[in-house]
């Protein structure tokens, strides 16, 4: 006996002492299947329960471009469907770990400045699903040097003053 065959299938051997219990779909309640042996000289009877995994059909990164800078942190955020997927578990992975690296739950640390992606995709994954997501990393400014730090001006005089970041490449907005 099967309590839902639509999920399940089940071929016996000539001697029908082994199954082989195949998943078919996953049952919508996401309940266990019961499959039920008896015996006929004693009518004693064994259950075996069988749960059908449902994997990830889709997954995507709810951003597909990251720019963030050395040093710093920003957490990846995904969605998925079916809603129903059993096996939740994901693989992170940065292509370039001298550039980003990324932890199991999608928070992703800058290294160097560089870009390359970050990939996840689902353990169990029948379907190859994976999303990924492009990250660049900008050199974060460490130091900032005036080219002159004391100004003396008479009325309707100017002066340029220069800002150098370093290191070299580093960008930010500066407040003035």
């Amino acid at each position: 006996y099967i309590s839902d065959p639509t999920c399940l299938s089940v071929s016996l051997t000539a001697d029908k002492k082994t199954a082989t219990i195949s998943a078919e779909a996953v049952p919508k309640d996401g309940k266990t299947i019961a499959v039920i042996v008896t015996n006929p000289a004693n009518k004693k009877s064994q259950v075996c329960h069988v749960t059908i995994n449902s994997p990830y059909e889709e997954l995507q990164v709810t951003e597909q471009n990251v720019t963030m800078k050395t040093g710093t942190t920003h957490q990846l955020r995904y969605t998925y469907k079916p809603d129903n997927v059993t096996q939740k578990d994901l693989e992170w992975q940065s292509l370039d770990t001298s550039i980003v690296t990324v932890d199991e739950y999608g928070t992703l640390t800058g290294k160097a400045p560089g870009t390359t992606y970050v990939m996840v995709s689902p353990k169990y994954n029948p379907n190859g699903v994976y999303a990924q997501c492009a990250v660049t990393v900008l050199a974060a400014c460490e130091k900032l040097q005036l080219s002159d730090k004391q100004v003396t001006l008479n009325v309707k005089d100017q002066k340029v003053v220069k800002v150098t970041l370093s290191p070299k490449g580093c960008t930010t907005v500066l407040d003035w």
